[in-house]
């Protein structure tokens, strides 16, 4: 890969290490990156790990949250009619659950915020970096419940992000948002305009729950994965890396620009620009410059990742309706 391409590939990364002290049972398979791991997959095997161990608060407190304790909180939110009071509701059943007034919903200077003020919260004995993670991983599921609760996107709506710890390595959860956020603060803040306040509750439709909250969350950490990543110019990044290795996969591609299969797939078809068209295009560019010169037909096919030249005759006539022998 180039060095441009390189440095145009950014992604949400956490520290693999603190994602251990978390989840120190679902990252034993062996990994290209040993340090790092994305949000995206960190977010994967907390459900994993949840749906193995029926504790959805994965050993952060001794008093566990059992399984479906998410969406009893979720009913709880969905029985009021605006945003604002689904999101007081939803502090007050969590306070109940954890047996402590952490959690609070504050009006103030234009904004709504929902807090988690953890300074007396009785936590397991777990290293302070992966309870600043798993705090700021609960202000992306509490967004995402919001989200689901109003069945509309948020996001745009969120002024400020606050967080306890400074920033560091593996800063991946914080990247998550594109607003502002605030390091070094006295707890765990979501703030929205409070324009949102009086947003209602959806209440046609099937009720949210656990597994609706998952999908926007997996949504919202690899849309932002893809612009943060690419911008807009996805498209040109894979055909960089296509000019680069011709025998490149969809599964390799995905890789090296640090995205999921699923997420690439996904991206290239909003521009109307699947892979396979994107290698095709790239392909017949190469085949094109070669027939100038004399190199034989079957060791273009060879160069080219075709089987034999048969196979590349065909996929030549596809794309250009005329045969390799009768273009040079």
């Amino acid at each position: 890969m180039t060095n441009d391409l390189q440095s145009a590939s950014r992604t949400l990364w956490l520290s693999r290490a603190t994602v251990g002290a978390i989840l120190p049972n679902c990252l034993d398979e062996p990994a290209e990156d040993q340090t790092r791991i994305w949000l995206g997959d960190y977010f994967r095997a907390a459900e994993a790990r949840t749906a193995a161990s029926l504790d959805e608060a994965l050993g952060l407190t001794p008093r566990p949250l059992v399984r479906g304790t998410t969406d009893f909180v979720l009913a709880q939110a969905a029985s009021e009619p605006t945003l604002e009071q689904a999101m007081r509701r939803t502090a007050e059943a969590y306070n109940k659950l954890h047996g402590g007034a952490y959690n609070r919903v504050r009006r103030m200077n234009g904004l709504l915020i929902y807090i988690i003020d953890d300074a007396h919260f009785p936590y397991s004995d777990m290293p302070s970096a992966a309870v600043s993670l798993m705090l700021e991983c609960v202000l992306i599921h509490l967004h995402s419940c919001f989200c689901a609760l109003t069945h509309s996107e948020l996001t745009p709506s969120v002024a400020h992000v606050a967080t306890r710890r400074a920033p560091g390595e593996g800063d991946g959860a914080m990247r998550l948002w594109p607003c502002d956020v605030r390091w070094g603060r006295q707890w765990y803040a979501l703030a929205y305009s409070d324009r949102v306040a009086a947003a209602p509750v959806a209440s046609a439709g099937p009720r949210p729950s656990a597994a609706t909250v998952q999908s926007r969350l997996m949504h919202l950490v690899e849309r932002r994965e893809a612009e943060l990543s690419h911008g807009s110019d996805l498209p040109a990044l894979v055909r960089a890396l296509l000019r680069l290795d011709p025998a490149c996969d969809q599964a390799s591609a995905a890789r090296q620009l640090g995205l999921s299969p699923a997420t690439l797939r996904r991206q290239l078809a909003a521009d109307g620009l699947p892979f396979r068209r994107l290698r095709d295009e790239i392909l017949n560019d190469r085949a094109r410059l070669a027939l100038l010169g004399t190199e034989p037909i079957a060791e273009i096919a060879e160069a080219l990742g075709y089987s034999d030249g048969r196979s590349f005759a065909r996929a030549f006539k596809r794309w250009n309706g005329t045969s390799p022998r009768r273009t040079r």
